[in-house]
């Protein structure tokens, strides 16, 4: 019985641990997500991704002309209104993805160029029809800043791991009846969790039915058997 107990508390505790932050699948591999710790939204870097007509690919050759994106995904608000900058008279493509990085948006402009995100947008990649050499020209300067107006360029830099102004200030409880009530809040919802989980899946609900006939099995072998 004690070993019974054990299996389904380990089970418990370490197979149905739903963490908070999933891996991101990106389009191609070696992409990421910019993470800027000034107003300049942009990460340097285009290339090697190449994106036109919801086709992803790679471009080998940095001398010739396509359309290659940003390699770095800039992080967007939906309904915010954003202004892009450059020194470089170009034809720009921006594309604006979901989440789940699919397309929800594309408009072309030459810079400066103020726009709003849609409602789902999520992501930004800015793009041109030229070459990667070109536009990763070290003469080059583009800023990407949230609000309707091109202000004084500044480079981007990359926020340090401690730096997340973004993240809450967690207030430390100290009410015992509060405590409690969220730890019984907490069970529940795992206990929830659990049981959506073994109806949604054949293999988990085989699972834990057969520790349960076994241990069935066990009784009734001893009681009448032995």
């Amino acid at each position: 019985m004690k070993y019974i107990v054990l299996i389904f508390s380990l089970f418990f505790i370490f197979s149905f641990n739903v963490n908070a932050e999933e891996d991101i699948q990106f389009p191609l591999e070696g992409m990421g997500i910019a993470n800027s710790s000034t107003k300049n939204l942009i990460k340097l870097g285009f290339g090697p991704a190449s994106y036109v007509n919801k086709q992803w690919r790679l471009l080998e050759d940095t001398s010739s002309k396509s359309y290659p994106v940003l390699n770095n995904f800039i992080k967007v608000k939906s309904n915010t209104t954003y202004t892009f900058s450059s020194n470089r008279r170009l034809n720009f493509y921006y594309y604006e993805f979901d989440s789940e990085f699919n397309e929800v948006a594309n408009y072309q402009s030459f810079p400066n160029y103020t726009f709003t995100t849609s409602s789902d947008s999520f992501y930004l990649l800015i793009g041109a029809y030229t070459t990667i050499d070109l536009l990763n020209n070290s003469d080059n300067w583009y800023q990407l800043e949230e609000g309707s107006e091109a202000t004084d360029y500044v480079a981007y830099e990359e926020k340090s791991s401690t730096e997340n102004p973004d993240t809450p200030i967690i207030p430390t409880e100290t009410d015992s009846i509060k405590i409690m009530n969220d730890f019984y809040t907490l069970c529940i919802n795992k206990i929830t969790f659990l049981s959506n989980s073994f109806l949604d899946n054949f293999i988990l609900l085989s699972l834990s039915v057969i520790p349960i006939f076994i241990f069935v099995f066990l009784l009734v072998f001893r009681r009448y058997i032995t």
